[in-house]
């Protein structure tokens, strides 16, 4: 009989815990409904940073141990803010995304946002508290409570006023149990992506997080920025402590020299069919990082360049690497050059068609969106079929798609 009453006992209590955490799902799902936020386009481009970060180990693992990062790092009040500033192509975003997954791989609590033109959603202010705000809340049943009883039941609107005054209660009220200290790290990549006239609001806000955070919860909230520089940003972080891309070139040509190593390594059937050797390969990857000067992007269209043209001998290679463009916009322009050559001008005129499309299209495009816009953009609405797909793979050196299938050029600064 008393076993019958304690099995019955354990049965009661694992069906309350059951319904509670139903209804705390139920809670949760109702305040991602109330924040109006979809969750899906900041998940895909983490994953895509995330990967490209993967598919190269060790490029960007001097990140995590430079001292000013490693100091952030700690649990200790010290370096509440740190800014990551560097020029396009420098390889910031991988390396936000790695010094994220160095925390969350620590099991330490970490909310993120990436910010990219190719997903203009992600650059809005309003997406960017929201993103925020729903990390912060994910796996706390007290914090989801807390927004589902005073916002939802009290029908508030969720204005973006109210949603910033959220965030700095939420981020000073994370920890679990009385008297003991929590951090919070927030990592904000291509802040300069975000709306310009947003970018101070943003940085305010960031700034009140800390320290709201710091003088009425137990909370320690310690923030990465990630941008290129410029006048806003400079004038909000200049006194904070800054790492800058542009003083770390042993470091970025070490690890562009380690990135073309694997990238050449990957075509190594091919290269030592030229009769290249490890060694070989090692000075070309020298070779192609003391071209990039510091630049991932300009070392990926090298190595582009390298494993999709025909050469017979190893010469051929060094040769042709020593007489790429010096810079980016020269790059592509060759790029460019090459992509339109020998076309008609009609043929260049629907180039210039397509490359507009991915340009100035309010959000990433899929293939057949885009096939169905540069056919209908014609003028003729009584088409009765779209125009081929091959003619995108004409496009293909400056455009790639995407894991979620849109199609977006290689970097920002392709658009630009």
């Amino acid at each position: 009989m008393r076993q019958e009453i304690r099995q019955w006992r354990e049965e009661s209590l694992d069906q309350v815990e059951r319904d509670e955490e139903e209804r705390a799902a139920g809670h949760f799902r109702s305040v991602l409904s109330w924040l109006k936020i979809d969750e899906s386009e900041q998940l895909s481009i983490c994953d895509s940073i995330f990967e490209e970060g993967s598919k190269y180990p060790g490029t960007c693992a001097w990140v995590t141990g430079h001292p000013k990062i490693r100091s952030w790092l700690q649990q200790k009040p010290d370096s509440p803010v740190v800014w990551l500033q560097g020029n396009p192509g420098t390889g910031k975003s991988i390396a936000s995304g790695q010094i994220v997954k160095f925390i969350d791989n620590g099991h330490a609590f970490v909310i993120r946002h990436f910010c990219t033109y190719s997903h203009m959603a992600s650059t809005k202010y309003d997406n960017i508290v929201r993103s925020l705000l729903s990390q912060l809340i994910r796996g706390n049943g007290e914090l989801v409570a807390h927004v589902y009883q005073d916002c939802i039941l009290n029908k508030k609107a969720p204005t973006i006023t109210l949603l910033e005054q959220l965030i700095c209660t939420l981020c000073a009220s994370i920890t679990e149990e009385p008297g003991k200290v929590r951090y919070l790290w927030i990592v904000l990549d291509g802040l300069d992506e975000c709306e310009q006239n947003k970018q101070s609001r943003l940085l305010s806000l960031t700034n009140q997080i800390a320290s709201k955070s710091a003088s009425e919860g137990n909370t320690v909230c310690k923030v990465l920025i990630s941008s290129r520089p410029s006048p806003t940003i400079n004038k909000y972080l200049r006194k904070k402590q800054v790492v800058s891309l542009s003083e770390e070139m042993d470091q970025l040509n070490k690890s562009i020299q380690m990135y073309a190593s694997q990238r050449l390594l990957s075509a190594i059937k091919r290269l030592r069919q030229l009769d290249l050797e490890r060694e070989d390969i090692d000075e070309l990857a020298n070779n192609v990082a003391t071209k990039a000067h510091g630049m991932f992007l300009y070392a990926r269209l090298v190595l582009d360049y390298v494993t999709s043209n025909i050469f017979y001998t190893a010469d051929e290679i060094k040769a042709s690497i020593n007489q790429l463009p010096p810079t980016l916009t020269e790059f592509y322009q060759k790029i460019l050059t090459q992509m339109i050559q020998g076309l008609d001008s009609r043929s260049v005129d629907r180039v210039k068609t397509i490359l507009s499309w991915v340009s100035f299209a309010k959000r990433p495009l899929k293939k057949l969106e885009l096939l169905s816009a540069v056919s209908f953009g014609q003028g003729n609405p009584n088409i009765d079929r779209l125009v081929p797909p091959y003619i995108l793979d004409i496009c293909g050196p400056l455009m790639e798609e995407r894991r979620d299938a849109t199609l977006a050029f290689i970097h920002v600064s392709v658009k630009e």
